[in-house]
């Protein structure tokens, strides 16, 4: 049977449902940076969370900002106004978050557990985008689910008009991304590069927020500076102006990239006590314990996972997967890409390759990890990912070498 007939019938094991529903306030009054414990007596009004004092401004109690009600939202939302059920959330991510992973994730866990989850971002330059393209990025099943669609750009008239094609087409949520640190994204005016202009950001905030209705939330998605955070609580503010519901910010600078050991907590609470709308904390989440410490610490709303997810897909729920477990996941991703691709070998052999770059679930490809990513023929590839239950439970044969 060819890798493109084979279709799983297979259901998830371990999801951990029931899963129960936490309550999110009454945490201790203190929260700590690298060990030190901070007396704080005032609290989020999204969590109940303790908020770390900064230098800045404190909250200014009297203007709360009450995000405006989205009747596809789930009856579970966290807080009125957003398409989310749960606090933690998967980030979007290039090349990862495509209806593939994003669904298979959604599948894997109840809505008490993942939130919702985002679109890779889509890139609005010299004109709108068109319906199909929105469609494609949102999948078959994304307008209906838990979904926020990213866009990137710098175009006023051309991200409002796209975002409000993907209104027509149900999309729940439209974020705009302030945070992609690619060459690209520079070259072009749009993801960081923004954040050097904190006046335009709010400008195209306002611009999403005036092309949709009241009822679907403008959402934005900032790194913490370009070489430093020194304007970091102006850049929380502008998006707050521009009339966005929620502003996620990822605690590294673009100079910052993704480096071990430079994501800092504090500034998320930094806009958490700069900005009266919720806050979603991005950035140093590398396993199931850290979602729920980074919103006790910070006092987010809500905590965006990004590369843990592809490392441990069950990151959010804490499930301890199994080698079958885990090969079974792998497996699904690959039947379900060269479904969704028409059975093109070699992008599916590339996104399978992503994934084991960063996966540590049941430490599947400790041991052969190099050897897989050298794999050179994509058939082979997917065809021993399509084999993996059939495989020893112990280190796993990697393919052999084109």
């Amino acid at each position: 049977m060819s890798p493109t007939s084979r279709r799983s019938s297979r259901t998830f094991p371990g999801t951990g449902r029931p899963s129960p529903k936490k309550s999110w306030t009454g945490r201790s009054s203190f929260a700590s940076f690298d060990g030190a414990r901070i007396s704080s007596p005032a609290r989020s009004p999204h969590t109940g969370f303790p908020l770390v004092p900064t230098n800045t401004a404190a909250h200014n109690e009297g203007r709360m900002v009450s995000p405006p009600i989205n009747p596809c939202a789930p009856r579970t939302a966290i807080i009125e106004g957003l398409p989310f059920s749960a606090r933690a959330l998967l980030a979007p991510m290039d090349g990862v978050t495509d209806p593939t992973f994003r669904d298979l994730l959604l599948d894997l866990h109840d809505e008490g557990v993942l939130g919702g989850t985002f679109t890779e971002f889509l890139r609005v330059s010299a004109h709108p985008l068109p319906r199909h393209a929105i469609e494609k990025t949102l999948g078959p099943r994304g307008a209906r689910r838990r979904l926020g669609l990213q866009l990137m750009g710098n175009h006023e008239a051309h991200l409002g008009e796209t975002a409000r094609r993907a209104a027509e087409l149900g999309v729940q949520l439209i974020d705009i991304n302030f945070g992609c640190p690619a060459r690209g994204a520079a070259k072009s005016i749009a993801g960081c590069a923004l954040l050097a202009d904190p006046s335009r950001m709010r400008r195209l905030v306002q611009a999403l927020r005036d092309a949709l209705p009241t009822h679907i939330p403008v959402t934005a998605k900032i790194r913490s500076g370009l070489e430093d955070d020194s304007n970091l609580e102006d850049l929380a503010k502008a998006v707050e102006d521009g009339g966005a519901a929620l502003l996620t910010v990822h605690c590294r600078t673009k100079k910052e990239a993704y480096r071990d050991g430079t994501a800092r907590w504090e500034r998320i609470a930094r806009c958490v006590a700069a900005v009266n709308i919720p806050v979603c904390g991005n950035g140093g989440i590398e396993e199931h314990a850290h979602i729920e410490a980074m919103m006790r610490a910070t006092g987010a709303a809500f905590a965006m996972v990004g590369r843990a997810a592809i490392a441990d897909p069950w990151v959010f729920s804490g499930h301890r997967a199994t080698t079958d477990e885990s090969r079974d996941f792998l497996a699904r991703y690959a039947e379900d890409m060269l479904e969704r691709t028409q059975g093109r070998m070699v992008r599916v052999a590339a996104r399978l390759k992503q994934m084991i770059r960063y996966w540590k679930a049941a430490g599947l490809f400790e041991e052969s990890r190099s050897r897989w990513l050298r794999t050179k023929s994509p058939e082979t590839l997917v065809a021993a990912i399509l084999r993996r239950a059939e495989m020893e439970p112990s280190c796993p044969t990697p393919p052999a070498k084109a």
